[in-house]
């Protein structure tokens, strides 16, 4: 499918389907520079998958999904993509919309905010959450070989995903940490750290797409 078709079978536009391919939860293949094509297959899955879900009537304590990602400031692929990897389990129901936009997500669910361990391989969300940083990053990361993915099938769900490997997200936190770790680890605001490292002259990771507020441990701790 093309992903004006995808785009259309799903409910949401054409850049939510670029972003839920690079989340790993579309497959999608290029005829060329131009041209990137869906699987019909994984579009069908997805939708399946929504169709499964229990249907409620009434309100209850239930948001539509674009209410949801407004309320809570949560990007709608990744909330899609915490679905898609059964994160969401007991808080999603299936209302009225077409599509994807038939989810209802329960108001007091807690998206990208549920403590990550690092007991196994995360997905992209899950590792953008581990590393205080955004998907974006994470990807810059991966792209800049920093941290690397694989794709292997979800026990649980037995669909196939992408993961950022423990091993490579271990490897990253012996030589560097984030502006959201620091933060943190400080108990200060990000963005006036981010001044004072600017200040200070402490560089940023740089990757081939864009940098990274990333530091060097020698260079920060």
């Amino acid at each position: 499918m093309n992903l004006s078709e995808a785009g259309e079978a799903l409910g949401v536009g054409r850049e939510h389907v670029k972003q839920l391919h690079a989340l790993g939860v579309l497959r999608a293949i290029r005829i060329n520079s131009a041209l990137r094509y869906v699987n019909r297959a994984d579009v069908a899955a997805l939708l399946a998958r929504v169709a499964l879900l229990p249907k409620e009537a009434g309100a209850g304590d239930f948001m539509p999904l674009r209410e949801f990602c407004r309320s809570q400031r949560f990007a709608l692929p990744q909330l899609i993509e915490e679905f898609y990897g059964g994160g969401l389990e007991g808080d999603v129901r299936r209302g009225e919309g077409r599509g994807l936009l038939a989810l209802e997500i329960a108001s007091h669910a807690v998206l990208g905010k549920r403590q990550v361990l690092l007991s196994r391989d995360l997905s992209l969300c899950e590792t953008a959450s581990y590393l205080k940083l955004n998907v974006v990053a994470v990807r810059r990361l991966r792209d800049g070989g920093y941290l690397t993915q694989i794709r292997r099938r979800n026990p649980d769900t037995n669909f196939q995903r992408f993961y950022i490997t423990k091993a490579s997200i271990k490897r990253f936190e012996a030589s560097y940490i984030t502006l959201g770790q620091m933060a943190d680890l400080e108990n200060v605001a990000a963005i006036h750290l981010a001044r004072r490292l600017d200040w200070e002259g402490i560089p940023t990771i740089r990757c081939t797409s864009g940098y990274v507020r990333a530091y060097e441990r020698g260079k920060v701790c």
